[in-house]
């Protein structure tokens, strides 16, 4: 469980730094709050996906 957590974590601050490299191209001013938490909840649900088609492909093999 530690190491879902620490790899969303990883994944969400490698999405937010490439969306700030996005914001410098179009010379945006800010990022918003909101928009960390944004990214940090897609990061949840595409983890949670990879780890739910894992078990599904898990019990297919079996």
């Amino acid at each position: 469980m530690k190491k879902n957590i620490v790899n969303i974590l990883a994944t969400t601050g490698i999405s937010l730094l490439l969306l700030s490299v996005v914001a410098l191209l179009f010379h945006a001013s800010c990022i918003y709050l909101e928009t960390v938490f944004q990214a940090f909840g897609v990061n949840i649900i595409t983890h949670l996906g990879i780890m739910c088609i894992k078990k599904i492909e898990l019990r297919k093999l079996n």
